[in-house]
């Protein structure tokens, strides 16, 4: 048997080893730039990463009391206007509400359950096309709708001291995270249950699960805000919107424990709210 032959016997007989032994062995995944986005917690929630694809990007969420000497005091102020509206912008807030009820933590996170709407790169939002609007709006813009609508008072200019300091504060909040073209924590998806909402069984599962905190009436409680009446937000509010309030409700409701409700629960949930009365929104 020559050399040659030896050599072809010796690969073929190694190469049904390594066939045999392929599928025990551990290869690491590849991440392909079409892999959906993974965000991870590090160090008690402050530190996260994101990874988008082949992109990763690593960044903290940052304390307002840290903020620079030459924007300091305008961007505690937009912290407190955030926590405490009616008593930091009592000219442009006209209701119960404050912004932190929908914003929780002044929107300092990065939303999902129990952690509210998030507003951390929003900043970086705009300009965007607005398709209630039918334009293009500012940030500006963007918060004087909240002012309008959700808090249902007044539009406060551009060059009023309440809105330099809330945009200094989403300034602020936001410039870890310039760099992120795609936020997937950024609004609200809605729910994927196709059920037909039923307000009479949200009325029942309200007066359950709610109405402890928000009031039989939905007159709200203490700091737990109304949810119709005179004192809540207008009907053209984002949270009169049942793609909008359902998922809030599924995602961050009740706020002192995870939430439990499913989708169809909060879809009828949010339907009962909705068909209360509360005040008109006038353009």
């Amino acid at each position: 048997m020559n050399r040659l032959l030896v050599w072809i016997l010796f690969a073929c007989v190694l190469i049904g080893i390594v066939a045999i032994f392929i599928p025990y062995l551990t290869i690491p995944e590849t991440t392909y730039s079409d892999s959906p986005s993974t965000l991870e917690t590090i160090i008690e929630g402050k530190h996260y990463i994101l990874t988008q694809g082949s992109q990763k990007y690593e960044f903290d969420l940052v304390d307002p009391e840290d903020a620079p000497d030459p924007i300091r005091t305008h961007v505690i102020l937009g912290f407190n206007i955030m926590n405490e509206t009616k008593t930091y912008a009592p000219t442009y807030a006209g209701d119960a509400i404050t912004c932190t009820n929908c914003h929780f933590s002044a929107g300092n996170t990065l939303g999902g359950a129990n952690n509210g709407i998030s507003l951390v790169g929003a900043s970086t939002w705009y300009p965007s096309y607005s398709k209630r609007d039918q334009r293009v709006i500012t940030l500006q813009d963007r918060i004087r709708n909240c002012f309008e609508r959700s808090l249902n008072g007044k539009p406060p200019a551009d060059n009023a001291l309440e809105m330099i300091a809330l945009i200094a504060y989403l300034d602020w909040i936001s410039h870890n995270v310039k760099g992120i073209k795609q936020m997937p924590w950024r609004g609200l998806v809605p729910l994927t249950s196709k059920h037909t909402p039923e307000k009479d069984n949200g009325a029942a599962y309200y007066q359950k699960y709610c109405s402890m905190c928000h009031g039989y009436e939905g007159e709200g409680i203490e700091e737990n805000p109304p949810l119709w009446g005179e004192n809540a937000f207008n009907d053209g509010a984002g949270m009169n919107d049942l793609d909008k309030l359902s998922a809030f409700i599924y995602l961050n409701m009740p706020y002192t424990r995870a939430p439990f409700l499913s989708e169809e629960q909060s879809l009828d949930v949010a339907a009962f709210i909705i068909s209360q009365p509360r005040p008109t929104f006038k353009k």
